[in-house]
């Protein structure tokens, strides 16, 4: 298996902040890759040195074996980056646009020209294509956007936020297009706050806290790791009270959050069994009970609130 992404001990400072804590990180040839955080763990800033946008403190960056600090103009040639904000001209066409940009990129009439018609049917803008961007729907843009960063075939291209004020069509048809990408062999690089996007796109995904990675793992055994624990439960019940509540919390160990007639917890199906024979040998008259499977997003709190925790 081919590396086309790799660093090592990646560091970044903005004064006292320390946003990247030597993070090494391996991303494979051909694979939708996650990269989760919350707000300000270091993501942005992580892209950033990749695309050398940013100088890291310390560490290396290598792209297909090549090392990005020393030879960023070679490294270029093999990356695309469709960045969560961007802007283009107004007056310009979007072929125009990608005329131009693959002029700056150094290819030739015929080739430059073969690729504009293929990028253009790829995303789907033949039609528009030669109407001025001024007159574009922000779905439209983003479209030419990812036609651009695809323009000079790059291996590894990196999504920053890329279903942000799409419709759910859009949202849809982007996650096709990154699963075709990544079947042709190109690596996608998915920087999203978005778990469920993640969850049905992406192989695998390394998760950012406070600068440090806290696990790189496959979704589905992040998925499993947070079944162990069990799923979200919610027990309605038509008689509310504190006896009830305190029945529960004798089973569970903890206080479960109680919203009106409802209790709400995280458990496996045998400690839900328990809380609802407790509930009713307490008096409790139970309306229904729900459960829903462990998910990505159940394992990132774990992961991100216990790095929290121990002050990472």
């Amino acid at each position: 298996m081919t590396t086309v992404l790799s660093t090592r001990g990646l560091s970044k400072s903005y004064g006292q902040v320390q946003a990247l804590k030597g993070v090494d990180l391996d991303v494979q040839r051909g694979e939708v890759f996650g990269f989760l955080g919350p707000n300000g763990a270091g993501k942005t800033t992580f892209t950033k040195c990749v695309t050398g946008f940013v100088r890291p403190d310390s560490g290396q960056v290598q792209v297909l074996g090549t090392d990005a600090l020393r030879d960023p103009t070679r490294v270029a040639g093999h990356i695309g980056l469709v960045p969560d904000q961007y802007d283009f001209y107004s007056n310009l066409t979007g072929r125009q646009h990608l005329d131009f940009y693959g002029r700056l990129s150094g290819m030739g009439n015929t080739r430059r020209s073969d690729r504009i018609e293929a990028v253009l049917d790829l995303v789907r803008m033949q039609e528009r294509a030669d109407s001025r961007v001024k007159g574009y729907s922000h779905g439209m843009k983003q479209r030419i956007c990812i036609a651009q960063a695809l323009l000079h075939e790059p291996d590894l291209v990196l999504f920053d936020e890329p279903t942000n004020g799409l419709d759910p069509q859009g949202a849809y048809e982007l996650r096709e297009l990154i699963k075709g990408l990544a079947r042709h062999g190109t690596t996608v690089f998915l920087n999203s706050h978005l778990l469920n996007e993640v969850e049905q796109t992406c192989q695998r995904v390394a998760i950012l806290s406070h600068g440090q990675l806290v696990v790189v793992s496959s979704v589905a055994d992040l998925q499993r790791q947070a079944a162990k624990g069990g799923g979200t439960v919610q027990i309605r019940v038509l008689n509310p009270s504190t006896k009830l509540l305190t029945a529960a919390t004798k089973v569970l160990g903890a206080a479960p959050r109680a919203e009106g007639s409802t209790l709400e917890f995280k458990a496996t199906e045998a400690v839900t069994a328990e809380v609802v024979t407790a509930l009713a040998q307490a008096g409790g008259l139970i309306a229904a009970v729900t459960s829903s499977a462990a998910t990505l997003e159940n394992a990132f709190l774990e992961l991100t609130q216990a790095g929290q925790a121990g002050g990472a």
